[in-house]
């Protein structure tokens, strides 16, 4: 999903790069917004539909980043860290994003 996100921005800004210096370590340490620290695990969209884990939020908080000026700063990283899963994995196991909140999936 973080990768989902970075694209999110990189369209927003048209642009997307990080600078490295010679031996490959960025210039700044990874800095960007984590949904943990506000929303916790809030999943009840019927109830709470401005601060319900879902894609919706992710995208607001992204446009919110640039709008504000966060990503000239160097915010450029959306961090999910949690209640984004599906109840069940797919065939092949593995996690899977809730559909109803994430209609678009996580890659």
């Amino acid at each position: 999903m973080e990768v989902v996100l970075l694209l999110i921005l990189a369209t927003i800004r048209g642009t997307i790069g990080i600078i490295v210096n010679d031996e490959g370590l960025a210039l700044t340490p990874p800095m960007g917004w984590m949904s943990w620290e506000r929303f916790r695990c809030e999943v009840d969209c019927k109830t709470f539909p401005k601060e319900c884990i879902n894609e919706d939020l992710y995208k607001t908080m992204a446009q919110m980043m640039d709008d504000g000026g966060f990503v000239d700063a160097g915010y450029n990283q959306i961090s999910i860290d949690d209640c984004w899963t599906a109840h069940t994995r797919d065939s092949n196991n593995r996690l899977r994003a809730n559909e109803t909140r994430f209609p678009s999936g996580i890659p």
